[in-house]
């Protein structure tokens, strides 16, 4: 009887709402445990119907025919009643099988999508890395590019002087070169005159 009020006990925790993986453990923990209470409860029923069986045999022989009949109807009445029970007993034990199944889909859908979370998250970091190494190239890339017009440019400034120094020198030799090139003409032609 303490199996029974167990086992009645059990369908509030059975047909609670899924509350995460953790949950569907201790449900499908519970539900192995009712299970297995269930068919306890089977073999004392089997146990106790042969039990009595037994005993009307041995209350047929020895008492006498009124006090035979009515233990008689009474055990038929116990034995009456044990099939209900474990009618019962059965259909619980379906439905308990039931949510076992819907349990295990659960847990079978759950591993899935954790397989797929764990992939993604992979190629996640898998990519990141990637990024993170270009990244490094790159920036390997930029200080060089920047290193180089640094160094162009502190070339500059220290050539520009002299190219200025240069230019002025190359603009005073045209100057020239035009002054005598026009004092020449201008002697040709006195010449030639």
């Amino acid at each position: 009887m303490e199996n029974i009020n167990k086992i009645q006990d059990v369908p509030d925790k059975v047909s609670g709402k899924d509350k995460g993986s953790a949950n569907v453990e201790n449900e499908q923990g519970d539900l192995e445990d009712i299970t297995r209470l269930l068919r306890a409860e089977n073999e004392t029923y089997r146990a106790d119907t042969d039990r009595l069986a037994t005993k009307i045999n041995e209350l047929d022989s020895s008492m006498s025919m009124v006090l035979a009949r009515e233990h008689i109807a009474l055990c038929e009445e116990r034995i009456a009643e044990y099939p209900n029970s474990i009618k019962l007993l059965k259909s619980r034990n379906e439905s308990l099988l039931a949510e076992i199944n819907r349990i295990k889909l659960k847990i079978k859908a759950s591993k899935e999508d954790e397989e797929n979370v764990m992939m993604l998250r992979n190629t996640v970091a898998e990519e990141y890395a990637s990024l993170k190494n270009e990244k490094a190239i790159l920036v390997t890339r930029i200080n060089a590019m920047e290193d180089a017009i640094r160094e162009s440019s502190s070339e500059r400034e220290r050539k520009l002087p002299q190219l200025k120094e240069y230019d002025t020198m190359l603009r005073n030799t045209y100057n020239d070169f035009q002054e005598a090139k026009s004092r020449m003409e201008v002697s040709i032609r006195l010449k030639q005159r």
